[in-house]
């Protein structure tokens, strides 16, 4: 049965994971283009004065990049703040590298 699964169902194609890798990448810029431009903790005030619906889709939709402002906008020493963030970009720019499907590769 599950033959006819994988034959009905076309190729997963890259382009779907090569976009999000582009979108990750292309927010961590703009996140240290703001960093360096003093400009987070406005981003920072704006997601805390929304409204708690609002504030926590916010979160849901852009969770790293929130987190690490969080983190750059804390009291906490800026060495820890430094390493928290770039592990933040570092992870999730990671994760997200489109990887080949084995077992899709292996049916074929």
């Amino acid at each position: 049965m599950s033959g006819v699964a994988t034959t009905v169902r076309p190729a997963s194609s890259r382009v779907g994971g090569v976009a999000w890798l582009v979108f990750m990448v292309g927010m961590w810029v703009a996140f240290f283009v703001a960093l360096l431009g003093d400009r987070l903790a406005d981003v920072w005030q704006w997601a805390r004065d929304l409204p708690l619906v609002l504030e926590l889709g916010v979160w849901l939709l852009t969770f790293p990049w929130l987190l690490g402002t969080a983190v750059w906008e804390s009291s906490w020493a800026t060495w820890l703040r430094i390493c928290l963030v770039a592990s933040f970009a570092i992870a999730w720019t990671l994760i997200s590298i489109p990887r080949e499907n084995k077992l899709a590769k292996g049916a074929e």
